[in-house]
């Protein structure tokens, strides 16, 4: 075999093994804190298990199998939103109840600083239902876990009044309370419905995003030009206070002249130029 043969069955063997990496070929690497997995029979879940810890789902409703409790804890390292997706594993054959969970969610405020509320939001992105118009709107939303139960679910916030204020709301305003960092609230007496239609791939986005305290106004400090000219005067004051009292009490010592006025700068005595 010739040398320039030889040369060319090294190169194809070596083309036959090189290994290509995969961000050449356009593939972008799955981030490894983010889970996507069953949740109920019909239904996935996404989340970052480096915010969301702790999560479960036991069914409560052998006639309803996306039914039932979820817990859960979200734990904010930053004042970031922390997001959990559902989507359906596939397209419903016929109209369901759907998707219904009863929270109890622990809140874990490890931010560096105070939350003085809570704003939640379910982002539905996909047709309303006509299912349960009109006293339930056809997007993903909140209900009170027991209709019947009074005062807040949310301490240390208020979400605004009883318990069913929120009933068949999308979104939730929590405040009139504070959180401080290194601390923790448990959630519960709440939950999320959506329907499942016909032909239909449903999902929605629960995001919880933390509200702080508001700061104070950062205490004004002067420009260094501005204390110069500051010190320039107090030099320029000092100097003539200091010069008219030298005049004065050598005036005492030295008499004037007939018919001499006596001033300052023809005493001889110096004093600083002031403009």
């Amino acid at each position: 075999m010739s040398y320039r043969n030889r040369l060319n069955v090294i190169a194809l063997s070596i083309s036959a093994f090189t290994v290509i990496p995969a961000f050449l070929l356009g593939a972008a690497p799955a981030s490894a804190s983010v889970i996507t997995g069953p949740l109920t029979k019909n239904w996935s879940i996404t989340y970052d298990d480096t915010q969301v810890k702790s999560l479960s789902f036991t069914s409560t409703n052998p006639a309803k199998p996306d039914e039932g409790n979820l817990v859960f804890t979200e734990v904010f390292n930053t004042t970031s939103p922390i997001s959990i997706k559902f989507e359906q594993t596939a397209m419903s054959a016929i109209d369901n109840f759907g998707l219904r969970l009863f929270m109890k969610e622990t809140v874990q405020n490890n931010a560096g600083s105070t939350f003085s509320g809570m704003d939640l939001v379910l982002n539905d992105p996909t047709m309303a239902s006509p299912q349960g118009f009109p006293s339930h709107p056809g997007t993903a939303h909140f209900h009170p876990t027991n209709s019947a139960a009074t005062g807040q679910l949310f301490a240390p916030f208020a979400s605004g009044g009883a318990a069913t204020d929120f009933n068949t709301a999308g979104s939730i305003s929590l405040t009139a309370g504070t959180l401080a960092s290194g601390t923790s609230a448990v959630w519960s007496n709440f939950g999320l419905h959506e329907y499942e239609d016909a032909n239909r791939q449903r999902n929605f986005t629960l995001v919880e995003t933390p509200t702080g305290l508001p700061t104070q106004p950062p205490t004004s400090v002067p420009e260094p030009g501005t204390m110069m000219l500051l010190g320039g005067g107090l030099a320029c004051l000092f100097g003539r206070r200091e010069r008219g009292a030298w005049i004065r009490d050598a005036g005492a010592l030295i008499p004037t002249p007939p018919g001499v006025m006596r001033r300052g700068r023809s005493s001889g005595v110096p004093g600083p130029a002031c403009g």
